[in-house]
């Protein structure tokens, strides 16, 4: 059975407050994307831990003496009967769980990439072996990406409210020590979103209003990527070079473009990108099906407007390409969601 996606689209600001990459120079940018690239193998979830040995006090003994404290609390039924395995249906959950909370804040929607790059990789390191402890580490992670990258923050307190008491704010403060220690502190990873936006430095000889629209349009395939565990252990480079060449083709800049070529051959020589690989071609057509099992495909297609003429308001240029589908989000409209796992 193929689960809809309740995930639109919205244009946010970056990540940090510093100029629009746009007005990046090549050479800079060739620079920024070689820096992102050592940082993205340093980052990656299937990377093994840089240590074996663990301290006295580890972050696994941490994380079992939470689960005791949990199971003494006996505040929620544990999964006894059967043996817990995360999959997509989870991982969804959750993912849209976290972005209702950002898009609320409001927040930059790359900051749940952020927290997502936390989980696979605590989820490589470390068992999780019942609902409890997965909610409670997309909980943290979140809370975690927040603290780090972004002003605005949310109380451990709220975290509690939201998830009706199942999560206390103590769980969430014991498991960010637990995170963090596990993670050697590393919580800047690049994002597909950080990869998509200097990529685009790369596009030139097209229309600066549809270099926007299609850039927006890889920045939402790049969101939806975060709802599948295929991506878990894609590289984000493979992700947001996939993601761009499905979005310009589908503004009509596709294979034939002098446009496009250009830049698939600038990426193939300076990052040995092939347009061609097998690799490149699977990661395209996942997220082409994602796109199509989301909210904001049903709404741009439910009257038959297959050129997506209404993806964008008509001042465009001047909103700074915010979307029609933009819509505000209050705290009861998710709130007990994460209880619904």
């Amino acid at each position: 059975m193929i689960v809809p996606i309740q995930i639109t689209s919205r244009t946010v600001a970056p990540l940090t407050e510093e100029r629009d990459p746009f007005s990046l120079s090549p050479s800079v940018a060739q620079d920024r994307l070689g820096a992102m690239f050592q940082q993205e193998q340093m980052y990656c979830p299937s990377r093994p831990p840089e240590c074996t040995k663990k301290p006295k006090l580890s972050s696994v003994s941490m994380f079992k003496n939470l689960k005791k404290k949990q199971r003494q609390r006996n505040t929620m039924p544990w999964s006894t009967s059967r043996i817990f395995k995360i999959d997509d249906s989870c991982r969804l959950k959750m993912s849209e769980w976290s972005y209702k909370i950002v898009d609320f804040l409001p927040a930059n929607r790359e900051i749940v990439a952020v927290a997502f790059n936390y989980i696979d990789r605590f989820c490589n390191r470390v068992m999780i072996d019942s609902e409890f402890e997965y909610k409670l580490l997309c909980t943290t992670s979140l809370y975690i990406a927040l603290k780090v990258h972004n002003r605005r923050t949310i109380r451990a307190t709220t975290l509690s409210v939201l998830s009706q008491s199942e999560i206390l704010p103590e769980d969430v403060l014991m498991m960010e020590c637990v995170i963090m220690k596990e993670l050697s502190y590393h919580l800047c990873p690049p994002t597909c979103s950080s990869f998509i936006g200097t990529f685009s430095i790369f596009i030139r000889q097209v229309p600066l209003i549809v270099k926007e629209y299609a850039v927006q349009r890889a920045l939402f395939l790049g969101e939806l990527s975060i709802v599948e565990s295929f991506f878990s252990d894609i590289p984000e480079s493979l992700v947001a070079f996939s993601a761009i060449l499905n979005a310009f083709e589908v503004v009509g800049y596709g294979q034939y473009s002098t446009s496009f070529l250009t830049f698939i051959a600038e990426m193939e020589c300076i990052f040995n990108l092939k347009y061609n690989s097998r690799d490149i071609q699977k990661i395209r057509s996942k997220l082409t099906s994602l796109y199509q099992r989301s909210a904001h495909f049903d709404t741009i297609f439910a009257r038959g407007n297959i050129h997506h003429s209404s993806f964008y308001s008509k001042d465009c240029r001047n909103s700074g390409c915010r979307e029609v589908l933009t819509r505000g989000v209050s705290p009861n409209q998710f709130i007990g969601d994460i209880s619904e796992l």
